[in-house]
């Protein structure tokens, strides 16, 4: 059975997708896969909160980005969005917090 597809077969809809790992990428990929109708196994060898993991304390780092690609600009601006929508909506126990960065 294949696992990996070609960039020539990425047009095609998969009907279920196996994640591998529930750290911040596998559990986000996870979502917007669920968030897409598609049906998804998630294996992991520790559960997401598990101390032993690297996103139980990894942060991540948003900022508007500098791309050739004209639609990296819409795809920040929906991020944002969403983050955004995480900490107005979930009051004091937001998953994001948004701190002041000065870039040098």
């Amino acid at each position: 059975q294949t696992i990996c597809r070609s960039p020539t077969m990425a047009s095609t809809a998969a009907s279920k997708v196996l994640v591998c790992g529930s750290g911040c990428i596998g559990l986000r990929t996870a979502i917007e896969l669920l968030n897409r109708n598609v049906s998804v196994h998630l294996r992991s060898a520790r559960p997401p909160l598990d101390p032993s993991t690297c996103s139980v304390g990894a942060g991540g780092l948003w900022m508007p980005y500098h791309c050739e690609d004209s639609r990296v600009d819409k795809w920040a601006a929906h991020t944002l969005d969403e983050l955004l929508s995480y900490q107005s909506t979930s009051g004091g126990d937001s998953p994001v917090e948004i701190v002041p960065v000065v870039v040098l």
